[in-house]
């Protein structure tokens, strides 16, 4: 939660849902699919993605690269 009128407190948390909206792309039925959906997501998120703010790399490939 952010602070009342800052709107800037949650901008990495937005974005994140926002990422998350967009490359789901999809409407769950039942919570359960709906569950193990966002768990994959996470994973893929966290290990595969790449992101441009870590200069291209996943989360797991930076933290462990050493320049």
């Amino acid at each position: 939660m952010s602070r009342r009128g800052n709107c800037y407190d949650n901008t990495h948390l937005e974005s994140f849902f926002s990422n998350l909206k967009l490359e789901m792309g999809q409407h769950f039925t039942c919570v359960t699919v709906a569950v193990q959906k966002i768990r994959d997501y996470l994973q893929f998120y966290n290990i595969l993605r790449r992101h441009s703010r870590l200069k291209y790399r996943s989360p797991v490939e930076y933290e462990t690269f050493n320049p």
